[in-house]
């Protein structure tokens, strides 16, 4: 959705990548995290010693929200707010330009309607932790054979208005789907209450005393 809104905008479409993200995080005072030595750092004489974590690693399962803690400081930092129905979405706008960044672990893509802004926002980051630039995005592009944003924005909107379609399509499915059962329940209550005023008002055959 996001590119789809920044190229119809024409807004410039950035990829940088972190290096090593979740080496940037520290770890809390309250989640103590002990490792073994590894084969080939082993003090001697002090073989049955552990260490003890500072930062995260790779592996971890706290590792992704340490990371994403720490970037989401930086931002704030930068005067950037997370998206409240999105958390990894993050939004700075002023009356001269607007930017959005969309967070994917390591990956961020910046979408800004203008490029000096982007510039800016690099040597920002920069300041904080060691990034690659990967420029201006070109993936969906090359795919194209075309790098215009024209030819990207008809392609992204056709794009979003299929997967809006899809979406839709399983939701009537859904809906059909609870219906058919509500159906069916009906059906089952209905033939099962008239079994049972059949078998109330059914003849009795128990056979009366005869007078003698």
């Amino acid at each position: 959705m996001l590119l789809a809104i920044a190229a119809i905008l024409d807004w410039e479409i950035h990829m940088i990548d972190v290096d090593s993200a979740f080496l940037h995080s520290k770890m809390p005072e309250d989640q103590t995290v002990y490792l073994s030595q590894p084969p080939g750092y082993i003090a001697e004489g002090k073989e049955d010693f552990v260490w003890k974590l500072s930062k995260a690693l790779y592996g971890l399962k706290q590792s992704g929200h340490l990371w994403y803690q720490k970037l989401k400081g930086i931002l704030e930092l930068i005067t950037f707010h997370a998206c409240k129905s999105d958390p990894c979405v993050f939004i700075w706008s002023s009356s001269t330009a607007t930017f959005i960044i969309s967070s994917h672990v390591d990956d961020l893509r910046l979408y800004c309607s203008s490029k000096v802004k982007v510039k800016l926002l690099k040597s920002q980051i920069r300041k904080h932790i060691s990034i690659k630039d990967l420029g201006e995005i070109q993936s969906l592009a090359s795919k194209l054979s075309v790098i215009d944003k024209p030819t990207l924005s008809h392609y992204l909107t056709i794009t979003t208005f299929m997967r809006l379609l899809l979406i839709l399509v399983k939701q009537i499915q859904r809906m059909c789907t609870h219906l058919l059962k509500w159906v069916l329940t009906s059906l089952r209550l209905n033939a099962h209450q008239h079994q049972k005023r059949l078998s109330t008002c059914a003849p009795s055959h128990t056979r009366l005393p005869l007078d003698h």
